[in-house]
């Protein structure tokens, strides 16, 4: 008896509270892309989306977005875990040369931040291709 109880009081306890729900949790998606003479601001919340070409915000493009799309943006980051977003793999060696835009993508959970390191426009990293993409294609929309 002794022997179940110390097996038990050293097993993981697995509280489902603890988990983020990311449809739930995730309020808000910002891409910023730029070089030496272009910048592009995309915000993409659960009900809309606001794209701006330039750093002051000047007369931002304003959408809605359906609940169906804000789901298929969120579900693209499911399998990543947010808190390794700043850790992941990314490459700047074209736009180090000019050659290529410099983004940077910011997930806000909760109360929480979690940017991605800064990478290539055209070479995002494996795990962002297809929100960027999503992401991207969406502001093509309002404009």
């Amino acid at each position: 008896m002794r022997l179940l109880f110390l097996i038990l009081l050293f097993l993981p306890v697995d509280n489902c509270k603890d988990k983020p729900n990311l449809s739930n949790d995730i309020n808000k998606l910002i891409y910023k892309v730029s070089s030496r003479g272009y910048y592009r601001y995309i915000e993409i919340d659960k009900n809309q989306i606001n794209v701006s070409d330039n750093k002051e915000m000047d007369n931002p493009s304003s959408g809605e977005i359906s609940l169906e799309t804000w789901q298929s943006l969120v579900l693209k980051l499911e399998d990543l875990k947010i808190e390794n977003l700043s850790s992941l793999n990314t490459s700047t060696e074209e736009s180090a040369l000019d050659r290529s835009l410099v983004g940077e993508l910011t997930v806000y959970v909760g109360q929480y931040t979690y940017s991605s390191p800064m990478f290539d426009h055209s070479n995002p990293p494996d795990e962002l291709k297809g929100l960027i993409s999503q992401m991207t294609a969406l502001a093509e929309t309002v404009e």
